[in-house]
């Protein structure tokens, strides 16, 4: 006898394996569904061409020795950049955008202007996990790129 009532038939055999394989299918079908449509999977558009002088601008990033962090307080979003001494770092240009980290939709360029000490813009975000892509120049002409993690969520 078996725990559904009955003989354990060759029906009620393939009825199990069945339910137990399509439930696995079907989990790793949604999590397939998901996973593509929430993520566009390009960072750049060439791997290659953009890792050929990877190390050089690495090292000449790191030779600034800049600190940045960003911020939002409701209204504006606050990026800080300072030197290793705690000085704020003036650049010639600055370009960033923002988006949340998992979908490419809702990215737009974001203005910041010089304001107390800080790059400030006027934005409206929404809770949420967003990625601050930042593009500047230095005043010696060294090109800086970083994607900065925010954590957005209102009281």
């Amino acid at each position: 006898m078996s725990a559904l009532g009955g003989p354990l038939t060759g029906r009620k055999v393939g009825a199990i394996f069945l339910g137990g394989f399509g439930t696995i299918i079907a989990a790793n079908l949604t999590l397939l569904y998901f996973a593509l449509g929430s993520f566009p999977g390009v960072e750049v558009k060439n791997t290659y061409a953009d890792s050929l002088g990877f190390e050089q601008r690495r090292m000449a990033q790191e030779t600034l020795n800049w600190q940045t962090a960003v911020n939002y307080d409701g209204n504006d979003l606050i990026l800080s950049i300072t030197d290793r001494s705690g000085k704020t770092v003036y650049v010639n240009d600055l370009s960033a955008i923002i988006g949340l980290a998992t979908r490419d939709g809702q990215d737009r360029a974001v203005d910041l202007l010089f304001k107390d000490s800080d790059y400030r813009a006027a934005i409206d975000l929404p809770d949420g996990n967003w990625h601050l892509r930042l593009v500047a120049t230095a005043q010696d002409g060294t090109a800086f790129r970083q994607i900065l993690p925010l954590i957005v969520r209102r009281k």
